[in-house]
C-alpha cells in the first residue's frame, strides 16, 4: 500500500480504533504508540550488479513493555495527527511503500507489509504479513524459473 492510500483510509474511518494484528490472532495492546515516521530513500545493487533505487515510508509502533494499565486503543484521528506533525518537519513521498516496524518480547522485532485490511462500524483492523527476500536478477544468477510461473519468456532478459 501507497503512503497517500493509507493516509486517505485514515481519513475515511476518522474516530475509528486503529488496531494492528501483527500475526494471524496475535494483535498490538491497545497502549501501542506510534514513535516514530522514517522516510527512507534506498539505493540498492542487487547481486547481478543492477542498480536500484525505491522509497519507502516505515511507521514504528511500539508497546510499553513497563505499563500494567493498558489503556485505550489509538484512534484513526490520533494517527492522523501523528502523521500531520511528521508532514509538517518532514514531507513523506505519497507514493512511497508503506511499512510497518514492530516487535514485542512474544514476537521478534521486524518490518511488515499490510496484507489486508478490515473494518467495521467501531475499527480499522490492519494485519500486517512478512515481506519476503527475493533474488531480483535470477537470470545473471542461474536460477531457472519454471516456466509456468514465470510471467516472461525463459531467456527473453524481461526478468
Amino acid at each position: 500500500m501507497k503512503t497517500n492510500d493509507f493516509i486517505e483510509l485514515l481519513q475515511k474511518n476518522l474516530s475509528k480504533q486503529l488496531i494492528f494484528e501483527y500475526q494471524t490472532g496475535a494483535f498490538t495492546q491497545p497502549d501501542y504508540h506510534i514513535t516514530e515516521v522514517k522516510n527512507l530513500s534506498i539505493e540498492a545493487v542487487n547481486c547481478g550488479g543492477g542498480v536500484e533505487t525505491w522509497n519507502e515510508t516505515v511507521i514504528q509502533l511500539w508497546e510499553n513493555p513497563y505499563s500494567n494499565e493498558l489503556g485505550t486503543t489509538m484512534r484513526t484521528d490520533k494517527a492522523l495527527q501523528i502523521i500531520e506533525r511528521v508532514q509538517s518537519e518532514r514531507p513523506l513521498n505519497g507514493e512511497a511503500e508503506l511499512r510497518f516496524e514492530y516487535g514485542n518480547k512474544r514476537f521478534h522485532t521486524c518490518v511488515q507489509s499490510i496484507k489486508e485490511i478490515a473494518q467495521n462500524n467501531r475499527a480499522l483492523i490492519i494485519s500486517l504479513g512478512e515481506i519476503k527476500a527475493d533474488c531480483k536478477d535470477k537470470e545473471a544468477c542461474g536460477i531457472e524459473i519454471p516456466v509456468a510461473e514465470s510471467k516472461c519468456s525463459p531467456g527473453s532478459g524481461c526478468c
